[in-house]
């Protein structure tokens, strides 16, 4: 169980108004462990107590072990800097003592004027042993950073004088171009600056890799180390410009790329239904024989195949049915013919919902399929545009009807209704 006491409100605040910080002063967690129904005798317990300054910093965490106990005592002090004119308050000095006052934890800091950005961290170490066997004592471990005038970190020293350094990209000055240590190593990364994204990028032994992206900033290959030619032990000494700056029609001449990802929709297109994505590998052993390890696609829905014909304002020239022999003549899909686009309806024999595609279905191929004229009533929706459609929902919550509405402004409206039953099709008119 825990139980949290918070500071009560300043007084004297101005009713719906007025303002106060409910600053968390002690937590107290109880530990019964099925050994007990009294609430007032528990098993164990521990208690925290918090204070804050002014500003609502946290200056003081006193964590109590069990009760009685009083070597398990945990202090902490949190120091700030000055807030100053800026008010950039940053945490200066964190220690942490026993309840004898020895320190057992204690890290500093110092930061950048102006920025409140981190100049230095150090922790000071005391006990365990050096390499050499003797005691650390009050031991500084410095950590250093320093930034350039964007912001961007600079240079990076740890305890031991290790230097990182970092460069980046003069336009937009956020993108790291290079990264050096002290031991001269360098690698380089070339940004893709219309899209934030990488677009070559080369480690300290000279390997490079290329990506590729669209119009849409989609990632369309990935060309690896072994695929380029000035690679490895071909490429020269790195520094922090690249020996080379891929472009599309070189990668072209190198072959295929390592990961290569095709889209759907493509920068031509305002849709693209079925959405799908695939993945494709190469094959170093067959070239020019891609491995697909994946496709993603996104089963067209009814409404989706019909919403163009709406939005187009096609009008319907045709109507066929599609009976089958082996079912008595049963319907089991139609046909909808519109100016320079088709429209099928069929049924999904695995669990009798209804399909709509624009292609002719592998459904209805079958050699005891054969097509016939639709109703009268049908044909009397020949010469209008689709006002409405809307589908059906079944108990188990499958489509399995769809209702098509034609008319015009000056023609009573039609509405064709396909139901699907026992992989047919029933038809009605409204």
């Amino acid at each position: 169980m825990n139980e949290v006491d918070y500071a009560p409100p300043t007084e004297g605040l101005e009713p719906r108004a007025g303002w106060f910080f409910p600053k968390e002063t002690e937590r107290r967690s109880t530990f019964y462990e099925g050994t007990t129904a009294d609430l007032s005798a528990p098993h164990k317990s521990t208690r925290e107590t918090r204070v804050f300054d002014e500003l609502g910093n946290l200056i003081e965490l006193h964590a109590d072990g069990e009760a009685d106990t009083p070597d398990d005592n945990v202090h902490q002090r949190v120091d700030y800097t000055e807030p100053g004119s800026a008010y950039i308050v940053k945490p200066e000095l964190v220690e942490t003592t026993d309840e004898q006052g020895r320190v057992l934890r204690r890290r500093t800091a110092t930061y950048w004027p102006g920025t409140g950005a981190l100049k230095t961290v150090t922790n000071v170490i005391s006990g365990g042993k050096r390499a050499d066997g003797t005691t650390y004592a009050n031991a500084e471990a410095t950590w250093s950073y320093v930034f350039d005038d964007f912001g961007n970190l600079e240079t990076s020293t740890d305890p031991n004088s290790y230097k990182l350094t970092y460069s980046y990209d003069e336009v937009t000055h956020s993108y790291r171009t290079c990264a050096s240590d002290s031991f001269g190593y360098h690698s380089n990364s070339v940004p893709n600056l219309l899209y934030g994204t990488v677009a070559q990028e080369t480690d300290v032994n000279g390997h490079t890799m290329v990506h590729r992206v669209d119009d849409f900033g989609r990632l369309t290959e990935v060309w690896g180390p072994s695929d380029l030619a000035e690679d490895g032990e071909n490429a020269g000494p790195v520094g922090c410009e690249p020996s080379k700056v891929w472009s599309a029609e070189e990668l072209a001449g190198e072959g295929e790329p390592t990961i290569g990802f095709e889209y759907a929709l493509q920068p031509d297109q305002t849709a693209a239904l079925p959405a799908w994505a695939k993945t494709s590998l190469k094959d170093v052993e067959h070239p020019a024989a891609r491995i697909v390890v994946s496709k993603l696609r996104r089963k067209m829905s009814v409404l989706d195949a019909i919403r163009p014909f709406v939005d187009e304002g096609r009008s319907l020239a045709m109507v066929g049915l599609y009976v089958d022999e082996d079912l008595g003549g049963q319907c089991v899909g139609a046909h909808l013919a519109f100016p320079e686009k088709e429209l099928y309806v069929y049924a999904e024999g695995v669990d009798d919902s209804i399909c709509v595609s624009e292609a002719f279905p592998a459904a209805l191929s079958d050699g005891a399929i054969r097509v016939v004229l639709a109703p009268v009533e049908w044909a009397s929706a020949i010469g209008h545009p689709i006002l409405w459609a809307w589908t059906m929902t079944n108990t188990q919550g499958r489509v399995d009807g769809l209702q098509i509405e034609f008319g015009a402004v000056d023609h009573p409206s039609i509405t064709l209704q396909i139901v699907v039953r026992a992989s047919t099709l029933v038809l009605r008119t409204l």
